[in-house]
């Protein structure tokens, strides 16, 4: 085969494949604004907020869950739901603010991304100060 029998059928194989993950993409946004269309909301906030899920088995799992406000930790197995506790203590919801945003509005992308970032750079730092104290 020469390369100029080869060129064209490059060219068409990279254009279907751009083709199929541009229909996937744009099929994936449209389902994501489809269901978030059937997300319970009051007054503009989210009615039940997932914080945290933590696996204890293979079909079985704990949840923490912010519902209208009161924090709740949700034992879930394969055949049911059941309420572990209600978290009312002011100091352990004090100590859960910072972790999941408790109580207000999400902070936005740029600050999660700068608190990610500096969390990075001092990782990176550390790193430095153990590689000269080795040489």
């Amino acid at each position: 085969m020469d390369s100029v029998d080869l060129l064209p059928s490059m060219i068409k194989i990279f254009s279907a494949l751009a083709i199929v993950i541009g229909i996937m993409m744009v099929s994936l946004y449209v389902a994501k604004k489809l269901m978030r269309r059937g997300e319970g909301r009051v007054d503009g906030g989210d009615v039940i907020k997932v914080l945290s899920t933590r696996h204890v088995g293979p079909k079985s799992s704990v949840m923490l869950i912010e519902v209208l406000g009161r924090v709740l930790v949700v034992g879930l197995s394969q055949q049911s739901l059941s309420l572990l506790t209600s978290i009312d203590d002011q100091q352990s919801l004090e100590r859960l603010r910072p972790n999941y945003g408790l109580g207000g509005k999400p902070s936005p992308f740029s600050e999660q991304l700068a608190m990610y970032r500096d969390r990075l750079m001092s990782m990176c730092r550390i790193g430095e100060k153990n590689g000269s104290e080795n040489a």
